[in-house]
C-alpha cells in the first residue's frame, strides 16, 4: 500500500484531461471532459489524488439535503489495489460529516463484484436495486445496486 505518499486536493479544471483519460480506463462508459466540466460547474465537491504531482485517481460526490452521494469514483488501472480508492472514499466520507450529512449513497453495477466487496469491507449496506440503469456495451441495461452508509455527524457547537 501506497497511501502515506499519495496526496489528495480539489480538483480544477485543469484536472479535466487526466480525469478523463482515467474515467476512460475503468468504465464502458466514461463521463467526458464536458461531463466532468458540467459537474464543476454544477458546484459537485471533486477530488483528486496525486502521486508525485501526478493524478492517479479522482471522486465526484454530490450533497443532498441529508445524504451525500457519491457519483463518481475512479483509480488508474496502474495504481489500484494500492489504497487509493479506499482514501479517496473515507475524505468524500469526512467532507459529509464536516456538512451534517447523515449517510453516504453510492451504485455499483451488478456485475462489479470487486467494486461491492470494497464498498462492503468499508461499511456499505445494499439497501436497493435500480433496474436497468446502467448502460452496457451490448445494448442490454444492467441493474445497479443502491449502498447506503450511516455516517456519525459531529454535534453543532451551540
Amino acid at each position: 500500500m501506497i497511501a502515506s505518499s499519495i496526496h489528495l486536493r480539489a480538483m480544477t479544471t485543469a484536472d479535466f484531461p487526466a480525469v478523463a483519460a482515467i474515467e476512460s480506463q475503468v468504465q464502458t462508459h466514461p463521463w467526458t471532459e464536458q461531463n466532468f466540466r458540467d459537474s464543476y460547474l454544477g458546484f459537485h465537491t471533486m477530488m483528486v489524488s496525486e502521486i508525485a504531482q501526478k493524478v492517479v485517481g479522482f471522486q465526484v460526490l454530490m450533497f443532498g439535503p441529508d445524504e451525500a452521494e457519491l457519483l463518481l469514483i475512479g483509480v488508474h488501472p496502474t495504481y489500484q489495489q494500492q489504497g487509493i480508492g479506499r482514501q479517496l472514499l473515507i475524505a468524500a466520507e469526512a467532507l459529509a460529516q464536516q456538512k451534517q450529512r447523515e449517510a453516504m449513497l453510492l451504485e455499483v453495477r451488478v456485475s462489479n463484484t470487486v467494486a461491492q466487496h470494497f464498498y462492503q469491507r468499508l461499511g456499505y449496506e445494499q439497501v436497493g436495486r435500480r433496474k436497468a440503469y446502467y448502460p452496457t456495451l451490448g445494448g442490454v441495461r444492467e441493474d445497479a445496486l443502491l449502498f447506503r452508509k450511516a455516517l456519525a455527524v459531529p454535534l453543532e457547537d451551540h
